[in-house]
């Protein structure tokens, strides 16, 4: 049987927390500048249900899309540690 390598729990999860925080940025920066642009997409993904009746009348402050990118962030963090982590104790 092959050796697996062993992934650091804290490198992993940095990595995944910033892919996921830039695509959290980016995001929310076109949910600003191009919000039918972002409905659009979104509803090519739920195709077969009507999203304009959950449609925001507002953008949400920007104080608050930051504080969730932030807590995302955190949620993602630990995920993936969690996840690096049972990799390394099950690959043994």
């Amino acid at each position: 049987m092959e050796a697996v390598g062993r992934v650091k729990p804290a490198v992993f999860a940095n990595a995944v927390t910033a892919v996921a925080a830039v695509s959290y940025l980016l995001c929310l920066a076109l949910s600003y500048l191009l919000p039918d642009i972002l409905f659009a997409i979104a509803q090519g993904w739920v195709h077969t249900f009507n999203l304009e009746p959950v449609r925001a009348a507002t953008p949400t402050p920007l104080a608050l899309a930051l504080l969730a990118g932030v807590v995302f962030a955190g949620l993602i963090w630990v995920a993936s540690y969690a996840v690096a982590s049972l990799y390394n104790a099950w690959a043994k």
